[in-house]
């Protein structure tokens, strides 16, 4: 009698064990997937070579922006439209994305303006991209001022 019972315990749980799934190999996300699955906040901009104002050696020129702009919300969607909105969730820019084909330039067809004392308008229209996952993207933006070629680093996150 013992014997059936533990033969029906080995065999439940030989069965459980078998019809269990391994639910964690997922295939790893796209490009587009990582873009458009989340809103996007400018954590930094980092400027090379860092600029002189006043005295004062800038490094990350987001210290320069209003507080308005530190707050815009970046939502990439998968048809190909990019929706900026302000933390009032007014909209501030609607325009369409895409990558290049290797997926290493992320291009607007209607440039972000940031404006910036000494330099002004700084218009942004094609990132390179560093890095992008799910959580963070890193991109570059090259830009010549007064003779100096400056390299900004975005970071999104």
């Amino acid at each position: 009698m013992k014997n059936k019972y533990f033969l029906i315990t080995l065999f439940c749980i030989t069965l459980s064990l078998v019809s269990c799934s391994n639910d964690d190999s997922t295939e790893p996300q796209s490009k587009n997937e990582m873009l458009t699955d989340k809103s996007w906040m400018v954590q930094s901009k980092i400027v090379t070579p860092s600029i002189s104002l006043g005295g004062m050696e800038i490094s990350d020129i987001t210290m320069l922006d209003e507080e308005e702009v530190k707050s815009y919300i970046y939502k990439f969607s998968s048809d190909g439209t990019l929706v900026v909105k302000n933390s009032s969730e007014q909209i501030i820019l609607e325009t369409s994305w895409g990558f290049n084909s290797d997926k290493t330039q992320l291009t607007l067809s209607d440039p972000l303006i940031f404006n910036y004392p000494v330099v002004g308008e700084i218009g942004l229209s094609t990132i390179t991209l560093n890095s992008l996952t799910t959580t963070k993207m890193v991109g570059t933006i090259p830009s010549i001022y007064d003779g100096v070629n400056y390299v900004v680093t975005i970071t999104f996150v």
